[in-house]
């Protein structure tokens, strides 16, 4: 992402785990568990303040699209 889609800047920086709480994020596994990973990168807009998130474990996203983890439904 090289421009925002809040504010259409281009003042967008990117960090390794950005923002996340204790250097991890928390993906939903089933309704009642979470897994914590360090394995995600974080674009920030600096002029509005805007941020995304990015899951980069390949091996959990299949997990998500395959329906393994049923806490996520696909977006219609």
């Amino acid at each position: 992402m090289k421009i925002c889609p809040k504010c259409q800047s281009h003042n967008v920086y990117v960090s390794q785990r950005g923002v996340g709480y204790d250097f991890y994020v928390k993906v939903h596994q089933d309704h009642d568990w979470m897994v914590a990973t360090q394995d995600w990168e974080t674009y920030i807009c600096t002029d509005c303040g805007y941020y995304e998130n990015y899951l980069r474990n390949k091996e959990w996203l299949e997990k998500i699209k395959s329906g393994a983890w049923d806490s996520w439904k696909k977006a219609e």
